[in-house]
Formats: C-alpha cells, structure tokens, sequence
C-alpha cells in the first residue's frame, strides 16, 4: 500500500502473484501391485500436478486423464529422470534414462541372457541399439517398434557377419 493511501472496507482485497506450477522432483522407491506380481521402480521421479478441462472442472479432468493414460492425475508421480525398474517376475531389469514414465535409453535385461541396450519409444526398442540373445548373436543397428529395422550389423555366434 503506498503511504499516506487509505483503504475501506469496500475495496477488494489485494490479488496475491499467481504461483507457477513447477513439478515437484524426488528420488525413492515405489513398489506397485502387477498381474506378475510387484513392481519395484529405485529412481528419480516427478509428481506431475492435475491437468486443466476445458471446462474447469478439476473432477473431469482427473477422471479423463486417468481414462486416457491409466495413472492418477493428482499428484501422480512418474519416472523422470535416472532409475533402475525390476519388472513383476523378479527377472526382467531396465536401468537407465526415463522421461515421462517411460523407459528412453538404457539396458533391459531379459534375465536369461538376453539384452537390450539403446534406445526406446513407448516402451519398445526404436532408434539405435544392440542385442545380445542368449545364443550369442548380436545385432546392432536401427530399431522400430521392437523389430530390427534399417541398417544394422547381425554378427551370429560362428562369427558370420551379416
């Protein structure tokens, strides 16, 4: 209030500064319950604050983005960031880079002595990355929607390069 300026009680009361909406970020572990049993994610993390409707209803747009992405919206933590993620079974593994709660590069361990590391996209090999398979071939090379795709060496376990 600038000095010597009275006020009544008919003026509106001061606006406060809008806050931003800046995302919370941590680092733990979260245990979730799977059809193959419990997932354990040890990494960083980002809560994500509710998204806004159209029609301001806070309520449908909760509803709406948990039909559209299966997670709760409010306050809803993802994986963002560094992390390691054991899958329900107890054998498979990713470890690496998450954006958005899904895996974007790093190594996926089949358990079996199969293993994938490169790059990812909604949760399938795409972009460059190498296999190994439990027989002892190797493929490195161009990925899309988990199939090899584009230019890439296979090398098989007699050495034979393809």
């Amino acid at each position: 209030m600038a000095p010597g300026k009275k006020t009544s009680a008919r003026d509106p009361p001061a606006e406060a500064a809008p806050t931003p909406s800046v995302p919370r970020r941590g680092r733990g572990v979260f245990k979730l319950a799977a059809a193959e049993g419990v997932v354990v994610y040890d990494g960083e993390w980002e809560e994500r604050p509710a998204p806004a409707a159209a029609n301001g209803s806070a309520e449908a747009a909760s509803a709406s983005h948990e039909e559209s992405t299966g997670e709760r919206a409010q306050g809803a933590k993802v994986m963002h960031g560094r992390g390691r993620l054991v899958f329900g079974d107890g054998v498979r593994v990713f470890e690496g880079e998450f954006r958005d709660g899904a895996m974007l590069v790093g190594r996926f361990d089949f358990g079996s002595d199969q293993v994938y590391e490169g790059e990812f996209s909604g949760g399938r090999f795409h972009g460059r990355g190498t296999f190994k398979s439990a027989d002892g071939a190797v493929y490195e090379g161009g990925w899309e929607s988990n199939r090899m795709h584009g230019f890439g060496t296979l090398t098989l376990p007699d050495d034979n390069t393809k």
